[in-house]
């Protein structure tokens, strides 16, 4: 699978792009295939240059802050960027050797999980993270049911599927709800060995892993109908300043939910240079089915979304930063640059700035003045644009100027004899000093 930073410019939800499944490497397992399971980002300064491996587990024992669940991809700025799936926040990632001076046991190591589907039902589907294999030497059998329950009647509850196979390693064990107006309710992984404790939990298996390895058991998922529902709203590649929609939690079956209207497609928000342009909401992740106005809500609904970023034909005027050590002068710059569709534009001879072909005049008033130690904006006061076209649309953005500390060494006579000259010139406040003790060798 090959992506291209044109691919990830306007970001890409992850299950969009990877491959859905593949069959199984082998011909005995009673796997049906590897389905793509989840992406994780894993921080190799954490885990020793890799994923984290023991407990018998070898495919998700690496866990936060060590790594992070991530749902989605963008590039931009030069940078590729993933998305932190549990709490929404873009992070920079870092290639081992080829970022920043990180060496191949330092940088990010994205990685694709595929689990092994046993179960295949409407309702749900039951994964394991590693495959099974019911000849080979020193496994044990474990063995899948999935249950629907009514209320808490679990002991009459339907068995709806089951199958099994061998395993050697401890597993992590995976459901799938594929009817959303299903929800698991309660798991249970029931040893053979009496020695062994069984295990409850009140939803999905939560312990990793999630079944003792070497120990022959049954892992029974109890799934049951929902009685309210939620919608959630979720967007890639979203302006500064906009906010999500709330959603609706505690909706009832057979309620008719109006869709979100404050974004509609086609809205645009221009920031800076850029101008934004939203998709509308769509029904799955691809964005391939749009949202009607109205819902019927039988089952958890996620409403999807997607910012376009291009660069306006804004003229970007950019005030001049600099910085100096302190010196006792002021600091000033009323330079500028000046941009176009994001791309430097040099001044001509005359002075003039050559635009979509035409040559316009640009000034700007570039205001800041700094003397002691500290930083402040340097900005832009007032501009002009004139050529032949009635008006252009000018974004101006203001730079910085800085001063340093200044540093200097003060001689301290110590030893009572005067081996060389000293000399200190007296400073203000704005500069450290570091005092230097001569010593006495005789």
């Amino acid at each position: 699978m090959e992506l291209t930073a044109e691919q990830l410019s306007q970001g890409v939800y992850i299950n969009t792009i990877v491959p859905e499944m593949f069959d199984a490497g082998s011909s005995t397992t009673r796997t049906d295939g590897y389905y793509y399971w989840k992406a994780r980002v894993i921080d190799r300064a954490a885990t020793a240059g890799g994923q984290l491996s023991g407990a018998g587990d070898n495919e998700c024992v690496t866990e936060s802050p060590a790594a992070y669940d991530v749902d989605a991809l963008k590039y931009e700025d030069g940078s590729y960027w993933f998305r932190v799936a549990e709490t929404g926040e873009w992070k920079e990632l870092h290639w081992g050797g080829e970022h920043k001076n990180e060496t191949s046991q330092t940088g990010h190591q994205l990685v694709f999980y595929y689990a092994c589907r046993y179960i295949n039902n409407d309702i749900a589907d039951v994964f394991t993270s590693d495959w099974g294999e019911p000849n080979y030497s020193g496994v044990v059998n474990i063995y899948f049911k999935l249950y629907e329950v009514t209320g808490s009647d679990y002991d009459n509850a339907e068995l709806l599927d089951e199958d099994w196979d061998g395993f050697a390693n401890g597993i992590k064990v995976i459901v799938g709800v594929q009817d959303p107006s299903f929800e698991v309710v309660r798991s249970v992984v029931d040893y053979a060995d009496s020695t062994e404790e069984d295990k409850i939990y009140p939803g999905q298996i939560t312990d990793n892993p999630a079944v003792v390895a070497g120990k022959e058991c049954t892992v029974k998922i109890y799934v049951r109908k929902k009685a309210t529902f939620s919608v959630t709203y979720d967007w890639l590649n979203n302006p500064p300043g906009t906010t999500l929609p709330e959603g609706s939690t505690g909706v009832y079956a057979n309620t008719e939910y109006t869709v979100d209207t404050d974004y509609a497609s086609g809205t645009a928000v221009t920031v800076g240079a850029y101008e934004y342009t939203f998709s509308g909401w769509y029904l799955d992740s691809n964005l391939t089915r749009k949202a009607p106005e109205k819902l019927t809500i039988n089952g958890d609904v996620t409403l999807y979304g997607q910012w376009t970023r291009t660069l306006n034909d804004a003229i970007i005027i950019t005030a001049n930063s600099n910085e100096k050590i302190y010196d006792k002068t002021a600091l000033t710059d009323s330079g500028f640059t000046v941009k176009y569709h994001g791309v430097t534009v040099t001044p001509n001879s005359d002075g003039t700035y050559t635009v979509e072909g035409e040559n316009l005049t640009i000034e700007a008033t570039v205001e800041g003045s700094i003397t002691d130690v500290g930083t402040v904006e340097n900005k832009i006061t007032d501009y002009s644009v004139t050529g032949n076209s009635d008006s252009y649309n000018v974004t101006t953005v203001n730079g910085f100027l800085k001063v340093t500390p200044k540093i200097y060494v003060q001689y301290n006579l110590i030893s009572g004899k005067l081996l060389c000259r000293l000399q200190k010139e007296t400073y203000t406040s704005a500069e450290n000093v570091c005092n230097v003790n001569d010593m006495d060798y005789t």
